[in-house]
């Protein structure tokens, strides 16, 4: 398990807790695209996540965007969310780790972390689904380094965000696995801009 960079998210942490040193957020939900262009189903998302809490040690699994360098946290919570939960969506497998460092909820706190990433070995099976796009947003990514991008975000007819591209910009562009952020490409990636255009 990392935690992951802000350019490289699925879906971000919900809170902290800086008393406790508790970070609270999703690490997958079920069917939505991840930075792989790829998704899992509710069960195997749920199989994902009793697999990782029946490690023996959880003291050395955390790291920071796989790095694998263990950092000083540990999981104290894991569960999959069930329908109504006011603020996961059902199927979302939420973690809570306690982390030890400051340096690393400071990293939460500014913004260059963001949220949690599984790390496994899979057996792939391609599937191809059909989804109609109803709407869409454009909006501006925020500067990094020397430049900005122009960004596309699309829904499906229920309101779900189902992915996004960037403009080419000095021969590059990003995608978008959530409406916040975009991936990283080359050595940077960018926040979204919501209120740009």
């Amino acid at each position: 398990m990392a935690l992951k960079t802000v350019t490289n998210n699925n879906v971000t942490v919900s809170s902290i807790n800086s008393e406790k040193g508790i970070i609270y957020g999703v690490v997958y939900r079920p069917e939505l695209v991840d930075s792989y262009n790829e998704t899992f189903t509710a069960e195997e998302v749920e199989k994902m996540a009793h697999n990782f809490m029946s490690k023996s040690d959880l003291r050395f699994s955390i790291d920071i965007s796989h790095n694998e360098i263990p950092i000083a946290a540990y999981p104290v919570e894991s569960f999959i969310a069930r329908a109504g939960d006011p603020e996961y969506q059902e199927g979302d497998w939420v973690l809570a780790v306690k982390v030890e460092d400051e340096r690393v909820i400071e990293m939460f706190k500014q913004g260059v972390l963001s949220g949690f990433s599984y790390q496994a070995m899979l057996f792939k099976e391609e599937v191809t689904k059909q989804v109609e796009v109803t709407r869409f947003e454009i909006f501006y990514t925020e500067r990094t380094l020397d430049h900005t991008h122009i960004v596309v975000l699309l829904y499906d007819q229920n309101g779900e965000f189902i992915g996004g591209i960037t403009n080419p910009v000095k021969g590059h562009y990003h995608t978008s696995i959530n409406p916040s952020h975009v991936m990283i490409e080359g050595n940077h990636g960018h926040r979204i801009n919501r209120n740009a255009i």
